[in-house]
Formats: structure tokens, sequence, C-alpha cells
């Protein structure tokens, strides 16, 4: 009879918590809920978006989302509603981060909209010359017009999505208002958006496997892609293999830490819930790494799998030797297995290794410096490297590079030390938050988790372009959302 009163209470207050909601907010944060989880899974099926017609789509999906964000506000001022939101700690620090947050955000998207106002350049690709205007040299500026627009276009659909996902993230639930934040728990809507960004992630991979076996040099099976159109050279729905790579070496960390937070939280031993299908979804990714053959992609997959065990024996060795023994095994099988499967491309690919072969990139990264060190205050412009970098080739037998393959290094050309600053302290900012923020409490496993995925995505982007790829910005964003909006759990 207890037991049949406690369902009963809980299913009253969930239907008294729907009712004091009202329905107009109701369903601007069903369509908040929709259109986050479309971007994320299109935005990863649709070629990476890389091409025009997605960049658009995914372009107008995010303001369509930005525009929902903005009405729940108005909603708020108007009306006086105020959702049920996650609060834990209201220092004076944790009461301005959203504000500081906010203002590095819009002051780059002002930085970016201002070059491209302001542009000294535009470029004509076809006749590949430059058409010079006037210009102010004291405000920021760009040598390509058209790019930096584009790009300001892109950061602003970023920008929609990371707002409007971190306020939706930030509202309590029903189920979340009954279990409170009991300790090690995961709330409701950051458990909902790691299930979608996890078993998305492995539907990837495996389709990717599927599509190596076949030997098929079409995307999906599909399109026959410009570059890379041989099957060893893609993976998935990416023309080029390593940003497929980077996006399983993002996720996987992620599958490690929400698992174990969810056995920690019920209490349960492995195989024992739907949990364990995150265990599938690791090991399914990190194959896919290795399978990829990306000489990158690999290295930094055995950089953050020496990164997770020496994480779990400091967390885990202290309290339980069995759970770090059985951690430190599982991976270092699992990373055996996934080097065993691919050894034979992965040692070929390396052993032809040499810095001046990787795609010239030593012939990059000198020309690259030189512009930097030209325009070091508000760089060339946002966008605007491939038609400047014309200009720093040493002659004209080099290749004309469209990216540096090294997107910090690329942000200084770019933007200057000006714009990478903003970012770097966007960076920052986020980072931070689970330390001294309010919000939503994030159990520490899945925090540090989540943290070795995005640091793993950003040191490939000391050697690649992963920056330059929307869904696996989006992504990123994605988890420094839940990052930016969790905060340490408090002792009950």
């Amino acid at each position: 009879m207890g037991l049949q009163r406690d369902i009963e209470r809980n299913h009253s207050k969930r239907i008294r918590g729907r009712s004091e909601v009202p329905w107009f907010y109701r369903g601007l944060d069903f369509l908040t809920e929709l259109l986050v989880f479309t971007i994320l899974v299109f935005s990863t099926w649709a070629f990476g978006t890389t091409e025009p017609w997605s960049i658009s789509a995914v372009n107008g999906l995010n303001y369509l989302l930005g525009t929902t964000f903005l009405m729940k506000w108005v909603f708020r001022a108007v009306t006086g509603y105020q959702p049920n939101q996650w609060s834990s700690e209201r220092r004076l620090v944790a009461r301005i981060w959203p504000w500081l947050a906010g203002t590095a955000t819009l002051l780059l998207l002002s930085y970016i909209g201002v070059s491209a106002w302001n542009a000294r350049a535009i470029y004509h690709l076809q006749e590949q010359r430059f058409e010079y205007l006037n210009y102010l040299a004291w405000l920021p500026h760009s040598y390509d017009q058209a790019k930096s627009w584009e790009r300001f276009y892109r950061c602003l659909a970023a920008a929609c999505f990371f707002w409007a996902l971190r306020d939706w993230l930030l509202v309590k639930t029903t189920h979340d208002k009954i279990g409170g934040s009991a300790s090690g728990r995961v709330s409701d809507r950051v458990r909902l958006l790691l299930w979608v960004i996890c078993i998305n992630g492995a539907l990837i991979a495996l389709e990717g496997l599927l599509q190596r076996m076949t030997h098929t040099d079409k995307l999906l099976w599909l399109v026959r892609p410009e570059i890379n159109a041989w099957h060893s050279g893609q993976f998935g729905p990416y023309a080029y293999r390593s940003n497929a790579a980077q996006l399983f070496n993002m996720i996987w960390p992620v599958t490690i830490g929400f698992f174990l937070s969810l056995i920690q939280h019920h209490r349960r031993g492995i195989g024992r819930g739907p949990e364990v299908m995150l265990l599938l979804c690791c090991v399914v990714s990190v194959v896919a790494s290795f399978l990829t053959t990306s000489r990158l992609g690999a290295g930094v997959s055995i950089f953050l799998v020496g990164w997770a065990i020496g994480i779990i024996l400091v967390r885990k060795g202290f309290k339980s030797r069995a759970s770090a023994v059985f951690w430190s095994l599982f991976f270092l099988v699992l990373l055996s297995g996934s080097l065993w499967l691919n050894w034979g491309d992965l040692r070929a690919r390396f052993a032809n290794y040499t810095l001046d072969q990787t795609s010239g990139r030593t012939e990059i990264y000198s020309n690259t410096k030189k512009m930097v060190g030209d325009y070091p205050v508000f760089g060339v412009g946002p966008g605007a490297f491939g038609a400047v970098y014309q200009l720093y080739r040493d002659d004209a037998s080099q290749y004309w590079h469209a990216y540096a393959h090294d997107d910090w290094l690329e942000a200084r050309a770019t933007l200057g030390w000006v714009g990478f600053g903003l970012i770097v302290l966007l960076l920052f900012l986020a980072g931070s938050h689970w330390f001294i923020g309010s919000g939503v409490p994030l159990p520490s496993d899945l925090a540090v988790f989540i943290g070795i995925g995005c640091t793993g995505l950003l040191i490939t982007a000391v050697w690649d372009l992963p920056f330059q790829i929307y869904s696996l910005l989006l992504v990123f964003l994605a988890l420094l959302a839940v990052l930016s909006s969790g905060v340490r759990p408090r002792p009950s």
C-alpha cells in the first residue's frame, strides 16, 4: 500500500507540474528539443555539413532555434513566468558568469561582423584578383568580404545553437523535481542529450565500417565526393577520414563518463541495465577511430585511452582496486584489438610518414606564420585565409591551400590576437563553469570525461581542421553546453 501511495503521489506531481507550465511556453520548449536533436543528427549524416546546401539548411535550423530561444525570453519578460531551473549556488561569480560569457559571445560576433562590413577587399575567385575598398584601418577588416560574411552567418547560427541548448538544459523536468539533485544523478535533459550523441556516433561508426567493407567510393553509397574520391580516404558520411576519427575521439570518452555516472547512481553492476549499450557505443567508436586509417586519429585515440586509464586509476584505484583493474584491462584489450584489426594499413601509413609528405603541412605552417607576423592585431579577416594564402607562397609551384590544417594557427592568422583572445576567453569560461557556476548537478565522472573528449578535439586542432567542419563544431558546442550548464554536485 505504501508503494502504491508513493506511485500515485509522484504521478499527481507530474500532472500538476505539467499544468503549471503555460501551454505556449511548453510548445516552445518542445520545439527547442526537436530542433536541437534534428540539428545534431542531420548535421553529422548530411556528409558532415560541408556542402553549401547542408550548411544553409543547418544555419536555417539554428536561426529558428535562436528565434525560439528569444521568444522564450520575451514570454518570460511579458508574463513574469519563470521556469523551474536548476540553481545550486548564488555566489557573485556564479551570477555574473552568464553575463561574462554572453558579453564575450556578442563581442566575438560583433568583431566578425565588423570585419565583414569594414572589408578591405572583395576577392574575385574566377578572376583571381582583389577589388580593394575604402575601409577604416583602426577597425577589424577583411581581405575577402564574401567569406567573412559566410563566417559571420555560421558563427551567429552556432551561437544560437549553444545558448538555446544551454537554456533548455537548465530547466528541470517534472521527474527532476521529484528526484531532486541526488548524488550522482544525471538530469533528464542532459541524459537525453548524451544518449542521442552517443548512439548517433555509434551508428555513424557502424555505417562507416559497412561502407569500408563494400569498398564503395560513394559516401553513404550515394555521392562520390570531389576530394578523396577513393574508399580508403573516406569514412561514413565524411569525405575526409580524419574528420570521422575526430568525431569518434570526441564522443567515446563521453560514453565512458556517462556510463560510469549511470551505474554509480543506480548502484548496479555492469550489464544489469540499459546503460550497457554505452559500452557497446564506446567499443564501436574506438575501433572505428582506428579503422578510419587516420594517423592523427589513431595517435589521438591512443593518447586519450592512456589518459582515461590514468584518470580511472587515480579516481577508482583508491576506492576499488577491482574496478580499476577491470577498466584498465578493458581499455588495454580494446586498444590492442583496434590496432590488431587495422595494423597493416596503419603501419604502412606511419612508415611513409614524414613531415614534408603530410600534405605539405610544414610548408603551410611556415607560410601562415608569415601571415600572422604581417597582420598580428586583426588578422586578414574571418574566412579570408584561402584568398590571402596565395600571396605567401615562395613560388607558384607551391600548392594553394584553402586551410592551414592548424585551426589554432589559422585563427591567429584570420582573427588576429583580438579575435583569437575572445575565442580563448570563451573556452576558458565554458571549462570553468563546472567549478564556479550555478546550474545542473553534473557528476564528476561525467564532467571529467566530457572534458577529455573536448580536449582531444582541441589537441587535434593543432594539426588539422576539425573546427572548419560544421558538424564537429556543433557536437563540440553541445558538449560545452553541458559543461557550462553543469556544476559539481553539492553534498545533500
